[in-house]
C-alpha cells in the first residue's frame, strides 16, 4: 500500500533506517506491536495449542502429539489448564505431561485443586508431546505452549525488474516483498504490488504482521520513466525545396526529456557523399533507458547537369538548313534530376550563324549552358536560262539551239548549276530544264521550249489524181503533209484544213480544161515544199460526191456513201480509205461499209476518196477526211 495506508492506521513505533542498495532506493523498516512503545518490545506466541485432552468414561487417558518450533534456543513455557480455559470442563484428578521423553508435569502439581500449571521447557525443532489425564468422565486439562519472540521481524521488498545504475524503470515494476521471523514466523506477507504510474521517487509501503501480532513494514522508492524522449534531427545547410543539397551537410541531433532526462545523444554526423535519399540516424536515450530514434534523408548533388543543343533538321554538310529549323535541349542529370531544361525554339528568320543558348538546371541548382549557331535560308536561288540563236516570231528555230544557265543566291550562296544544253533534234515543245542549287540545299528550277525544225514539210496529193478528169466546177484536194513543226498548206490560195498528218482543201475552183492545182506547205520555222497535179474538167465527165461522218470511234464501222451524175450512164463508184480498196458499189445510192483496223488509235486521220467510172469509162475522184476519236458513235456526215 501507498504512504497514508498504513494498515488500519496502527502506527505504533517506527524504526527508521535508511538501507542504500546500490543507491537504487531507500527502504524504511517498521516495527509495530500493539500496546508497544518502545524499541525491542518483546511479543509473545503460542507454539502448541490450545488443545483439550478429555478422559474417556472415567478412564484415563493417553494422547500423542507432535509440533515443531523455529527457534529451539529461545525458552518456551508450557501452561497445564486444568478443567480447560474459562473452565469449560471439570477438572482432571490428576494429569502427566512428558516432552520428548522428559516427563515436566506429573505427581501432584495437575490435581483438582490447580487451575494452572505453568512450566518452563526447552523445545527441540521437532517435539513429541505425551499427556495422560484421568478423572471423571467428563474431566480434562488444556495444553498451551507459549514463546517469547525477542527478535525483530524482517520485511524485504525486492524490485522487479531492478532500476538502473541511474535509478530508473522504464516499465511498469513490481514489489515483491520478503517476510521472515526466526522464532515466530510470519502470520501474513504483503502481496506484490505493481506500480503503472510515471513519476520520480514514488514512494511504496508494505506491511506484514507476525504470530506474536506485531506488525512490521517497510517502503521503498522507485522512479518509473516509460516515455521515450524527444529527438530531432537538424540539417546544415538546409535543403532547397526540392529536398537537396550541393555542399557538404551536417546532420546534429537534439533531444529533451520531461522527466528522467536525457543520458546520451548521438553526435554530429557530416555527410560529404553524392547521392540521393541517404539515411542518417541517430537517436538519444533517457536516464531510464528509454530510446528514441530519429534520422534524416540527406540529398547531395554536386555535379552540374548535361546539355545539349539538337538541331532538327539537321544542317547538311555545308552547314545549312533550308526550313524553319527547331532547338531543342536534350537535359539530364544522373543525381537529383532536371528541374528545368529550356523549351524548344523554332528557328524561322533566315540567316547566317545565328546562336542559340540554353541552361539547364537540376534540382540540386546545379546548372549547365549548351548553344548551337544555325544557319537557315529558306530561299531558293534564281536561275535564268537564255536560248541562242533566239526563236522565230512563232516560236521556231530551225537551226540548232544552244541552251545556258545562270544562277545567283544572296544567302547561303550557289552551290551548283545545270551545264549548257544543246538541242539537236527536231520537234516542237522540246522542254530543255535546268536547276541551281544552293549551299543549304534548295534548288530552283527553270525550263525552255525549244520548236526545231529544220527539214522542210514532207508533202504529198492522194486525191484527185493527177491527170483525172471530173465534171463538177470544182474539187476537193486531200493529201499527206509531215513536219515538226505545225504546218500551213495553201491549195491553189485556198487555205487547207491541216489534222492528223492529212490536209484537206475544199472546193478548189476548175475552169473547163486543164487546171494546174499547186500545194504549198510552209512550217512554222519557214521551211516551205510544193507539189502539183493537173486535172480536167470536161462537161462531159461524170461528177461524183462523197459522204462520210467526220468522226468515226476507235475500233468502229465506217458507213460511207457517195453520189455521181454524168451525160453518160455511172458504171460503178469505188470507195478507198488511205488508198485501199473498201468496196465497189454499181446501183445508186452507193455505198460502202468499212470496220476500222484495231491499229488505229484516236487521233488519227483516214483519207476516204469516192471514184466513179460511167459507161464510157471515164472516171471522176471526190474526197474527205474521218477523225478517229474515242467512244462510240459518229459525229455528223462532213459535205
Amino acid at each position: 500500500m501507498f504512504v497514508g495506508h498504513l494498515g488500519a492506521g496502527l502506527l505504533l513505533q517506527a524504526i527508521k533506517r535508511r538501507l542504500n542498495f546500490g543507491g537504487r532506493f531507500l527502504v524504511v523498516i517498521l516495527a509495530l506491536g500493539p500496546g508497544s512503545s518502545g524499541v525491542g518490545v518483546a511479543g509473545t506466541f503460542v507454539v502448541f495449542g490450545p488443545k483439550d485432552y478429555r478422559t474417556a468414561s472415567g478412564k484415563p487417558k493417553t494422547s500423542t502429539d507432535t509440533f515443531s518450533v523455529l527457534n529451539p534456543l529461545e525458552t518456551y513455557t508450557l501452561l497445564v489448564y486444568n478443567g480447560g480455559l474459562l473452565q469449560r470442563f471439570d477438572r482432571a484428578t490428576l494429569a502427566s505431561v512428558t516432552l520428548n521423553g522428559a516427563q515436566v508435569v506429573g505427581g501432584s502439581e495437575c490435581s483438582s485443586k490447580v487451575a494452572v500449571v505453568p512450566k518452563t521447557v526447552t523445545l527441540a525443532a521437532s517435539n513429541r508431546l505425551e499427556v495422560v489425564v484421568q478423572g471423571w468422565k467428563s474431566s480434562g486439562v488444556t495444553i498451551k505452549i507459549i514463546g517469547v519472540d525477542k527478535d525483530p521481524p524482517i520485511i524485504k521488498p525486492t524490485l522487479d525488474p531492478a532500476p538502473n545504475d541511474a535509478g530508473w524503470n522504464n516499465t511498469n515494476v513490481t514489489i515483491r516483498f520478503d517476510c521472515s521471523d526466526a522464532t515466530s514466523g510470519v502470520a501474513t506477507c504483503p502481496r506484490p504490488v505493481t506500480v503503472t504510474k510515471e513519476g520520480a521517487g514514488q514512494v511504496v509501503i508494505g506491511t506484514a504482521s507476525y504470530r506474536t501480532g506485531t506488525t512490521s513494514g517497510a517502503s521503498v522508492r522507485l522512479s518509473i520513466d516509460r516515455t521515450p524522449p524527444q529527438i530531432a534531427a537538424g540539417i546544415d545547410p538546409p535543403s532547397n525545396a526540392a529536398g537537396w543539397n550541393r555542399t557538404n551537410v551536417t546532420v546534429r541531433f537534439t533531444a529533451t526529456d520531461a522527466l528522467s532526462g536525457i543520458a546520451t545523444v548521438s553526435d554530429p554526423v557530416t555527410v560529404t557523399g553524392e547521392g540521393a535519399a541517404q539515411e542518417v540516424a541517430g537517436r538519444a536515450v533517457d536516464r531510464a533507458g528509454n530510446i528514441a530514434s530519429a534520422g534524416a534523408r540527406i540529398s547531395i548533388d554536386r555535379t552540374v547537369p548535361t546539355i545539349r543543343a539538337v538541331v532538327t533538321p539537321e544542317p547538311n554538310a555545308n552547314g545549312w538548313v533550308s526550313q524553319d529549323a527547331t532547338v531543342t535541349f536534350v537535359c539530364s542529370d544522373g543525381d537529383s534530376g532536371i528541374a528545368f531544361c529550356p523549351p524548344a525554339v523554332v528557328v524561322t528568320n533566315e540567316g547566317a550563324d545565328q546562336e542559340f543558348v540554353g541552361r539547364a538546371e537540376d534540382r540540386a541548382g546545379n546548372s549547365a549552358s549548351a548553344g548551337v549557331k544555325i544557319s537557315l535560308d529558306k530561299t531558293p536561288p534564281v536561275i535564268k536560262a537564255a536560248v541562242s540563236p533566239g526563236p522565230n516570231a512563232g516560236g521556231w528555230n530551225k537551226s540548232d539551239v544552244g541552251v545556258t544557265f545562270t544562277a545567283e543566291d544572296t544567302l547561303s550562296g550557289v552551290a551548283e548549276v545545270s551545264p549548257p544544253a544543246a538541242v539537236t533534234h527536231e520537234g516542237g515543245g522540246q522542254q530543255v530544264r535546268g536547276r541551281a542549287t544552293d549551299r543549304a540545299g534548295l534548288s530552283a528550277d527553270v525550263a525552255v521550249t525549244v520548236n526545231l525544225a529544220r527539214t522542210p514539210p514532207e508533202l504529198s496529193i492522194a486525191s484527185p489524181a493527177s491527170g483525172s478528169i471530173t465534171g463538177a466546177d470544182q474539187v476537193t484536194v486531200l493529201g499527206s503533209v509531215t513536219d515538226a513543226a505545225p504546218v500551213t498548206v495553201l491549195v491553189n490560195d485556198v487555205a487547207a484544213v491541216v489534222t492528223g498528218g492529212r490536209f484537206m482543201a475544199a472546193g478548189v475552183p476548175l475552169d473547163p480544161g486543164l487546171n494546174s492545182i499547186t500545194v504549198t506547205a510552209v512550217d512554222g520555222a519557214g521551211n516551205s515544199s510544193d507539189a502539183g497535179i493537173f486535172v480536167r474538167r470536161e462537161i462531159s465527165a461524170p461528177a461524183v460526191k462523197v459522204f462520210a461522218p467526220a468522226e468515226v470511234p476507235a475500233g468502229g464501222g465506217l458507213a460511207l456513201s457517195a453520189d455521181a451524175i454524168g451525160p453518160q450512164a455511172i458504171a460503178s463508184v469505188t470507195f478507198y480509205v488511205d488508198g485501199v480498196l473498201v468496196a465497189t458499189d454499181t446501183d445508186r445510192p452507193y455505198q460502202a461499209a468499212h470496220k476500222l483496223s484495231a491499229d488505229l488509235r484516236p487521233g488519227a486521220v483516214l483519207m476516204v476518196v469516192a471514184r466513179a467510172i460511167d459507161a464510157t469509162g471515164v472516171e471522176s475522184d471526190d474526197a474527205t477526211m474521218v477523225k478517229v476519236v474515242a467512244g462510240k458513235g459518229a459525229g455528223r456526215a462532213s459535205d
